[in-house]
């Protein structure tokens, strides 16, 4: 992956520059969840069309992501395949429980909610960087840059509004978030 190759790779910037802030009036739970679980979804979708193989689950040089079960027990080294399966299986079991992701029209979410989100946006990050630093030129050839361009920008500007990604993590993609801030 090279700056050259994100250059000029994104849909203009009307469809880029998505309000990420919640109308007023709207609950801002409400609004968290919805996006998280669209992130999911695309995340998702972009990985499904990466032949991956046994790629580690890294971000280049020096760092790797590992697995912790939300019950505890010992971070596990993955593939990326294996790790992305884990995160679908356990986005679906957070969904189906009800408990984080569906609050009734009026209702408070969980007081745990923003910790959950964050968890979630924090493993789709680490998605995305593992697809620019291991699989970038696939998608290029695929043509889907600037998809993965525009869904990554959206991501990257949401969680940046809400604070769901730590700061020390987003250094894995540094260089990609400075182009694409600079659009």
């Amino acid at each position: 992956m090279s700056a050259p190759l994100l250059d000029g790779q994104l849909l203009d910037r009307a469809a880029r520059s998505r309000d990420v802030t919640h109308a007023a009036g709207e609950q801002r739970d409400g609004w968290i969840a919805a996006n998280v679980l669209d992130f999911i979804a695309q995340v998702s979708l972009l990985f499904g069309m990466l032949e991956v193989g046994e790629a580690a689950m890294t971000a280049g040089p020096g760092v790797a992501y590992l697995w912790r079960d939300s019950a505890g027990g010992a971070p596990l080294r993955l593939s990326s395949e294996q790790y992305v399966a884990r995160f679908g299986a356990w986005c679906e079991a957070l969904v189906r429980s009800g408990a984080e992701f569906s609050a009734d029209v009026g209702e408070d979410f969980p007081p745990h909610f923003v910790a959950v989100a964050t968890c979630v946006c924090t493993r789709i990050f680490r998605i995305y960087a593992h697809i620019y630093h291991h699989h970038f030129e696939q998608v290029v050839r695929l043509g889907a840059e600037p998809h993965l361009n525009t869904c990554f920008r959206h991501f990257a500007d949401f969680v940046r509004a809400y604070q769901l990604v730590d700061s020390s993590e987003r250094v894995a993609l540094a260089g990609v978030l400075g182009v694409l801030d600079a659009c």
